[in-house]
């Protein structure tokens, strides 16, 4: 129980800090989507329920701050972590960092596209730079949370 109200309360954070800080501090007009981020990191590095919390509690409270109708950001980003999930990471090799950036960068111009033409606005060069700039952060996320979570264990059937 208070792990996982250390959970909530670490996503809750990773929110203000999006919102608030990040959306003031951007580089080339791109806010780090922190949300998506650690979602999508800790989905390649194993912790799937984890990365459905941090997807369905952030993106709610995305929702609740975004001018898009209410479920966009949380619907869209977890059926890309169920699709990732039970297609793509069965059958990609165990990831290497040039494997993350790229996965990242395709991951991040999807969900860019997809909010795009939703919102019917016509997607110009800003979607690959958000790309490029997220897959970067997503880099640096990955490298913090292997030094700060460790591997889960394996249910092994002898």
């Amino acid at each position: 129980m208070k792990t996982n109200m250390i959970k909530i309360l670490a996503i809750l954070l990773l929110v203000i800090l999006q919102l608030s800080f990040f959306s003031k501090w951007s580089f080339f007009s791109v806010i780090p989507n922190l949300i998506y981020l650690v979602s999508l990191v800790l989905l390649l590095r194993g912790f799937f329920q984890d990365a459905l919390l941090v997807a369905s509690l952030g993106g709610l409270f995305l929702d609740l701050a975004s001018p898009l109708r209410f479920g966009i950001y949380t619907l869209l980003l977890l059926a890309v972590l169920l699709l990732l999930n039970f297609v793509i990471l069965k059958a990609v090799p165990p990831p290497n960092i040039g494997w993350i950036y790229f996965f990242l960068v395709m991951i991040f111009l999807f969900l860019n596209l997809i909010i795009f033409l939703y919102a019917r606005i016509p997607p110009g060069p800003q979607i690959i730079y958000d790309a490029l700039i997220n897959g970067f952060w997503g880099i640096i996320v990955y490298f913090l949370t292997g030094r700060f979570l460790k591997p889960q264990e394996e249910i092994r059937l002898v």
